[in-house]
């Protein structure tokens, strides 16, 4: 009987395990959506709560800082670049981060990832 229950147990937490981890997999498949309908709203709701249970996932990181980048929030889009470790910068973070600080007129930071972006 004690092996019944634990083996219920088990189950009942594998199987929570699987939905939870299918709802994470349903945000970002929904936040692409959104996104493939220039539904830039609802895309950065569900890429935030995407990353709330997946915070290391770069690609959703990116998707997120290029949602924010689109509705001119670029104190949000640069927030969420900084997330991205330094080794793992790419040419279009370069990008996001030089048109974010070139809207906000700080030309330090415009020089800084211009020059990152030449070399």
């Amino acid at each position: 009987m004690k092996q019944f229950r634990l083996i219920l147990i088990l189950w009942l937490c594998m199987a929570m395990n699987a939905k939870a981890n299918e709802t994470a997999a349903n945000l970002l498949q929904q936040g692409d959506s959104c996104l493939s309908r220039y539904d830039v709203f609802h895309a950065t709701q569900y890429y935030q709560k995407y990353l709330e249970a997946n915070p290391s996932h770069l690609g959703a990181r990116r998707k997120l800082a290029s949602c924010y980048r689109k509705v001119g929030n670029y104190t949000a889009c640069i927030s969420c670049l900084d997330k991205i470790p330094s080794d793992s910068i790419n040419h279009e973070d370069m990008r996001m981060f030089y048109y974010a600080y070139l809207n906000q007129n700080n030309n330090d930071k415009v020089s800084l990832w211009g020059e990152r972006i030449a070399f």
